[in-house]
């Protein structure tokens, strides 16, 4: 059986949002983060979100979150 971590959801949504122009998956992103920030693998997040170059739907979420 495969999970999912959030991290890998997150990176899978900024990835789905830039593909499709999606806002509603920022959307989705922005409430994780509201409710997980603290607890996020940070150092995982950026490897991914640079290697699959996705930094503008992040910045976005993260705004749309009020996350820095």
């Amino acid at each position: 059986m495969f999970f999912e971590s959030v991290e890998d959801t997150i990176v899978s949504k900024l990835e789905w949002a830039k593909q499709a122009q999606s806002a509603r998956q920022i959307e989705h992103v922005a409430v994780i983060l509201k409710i997980q920030w603290d607890s996020l693998d940070h150092a995982f997040l950026e490897k991914w979100i640079g290697d699959l170059q996705v930094m503008r739907e992040w910045d976005e979420t993260r705004r749309a979150a009020g996350v820095s």
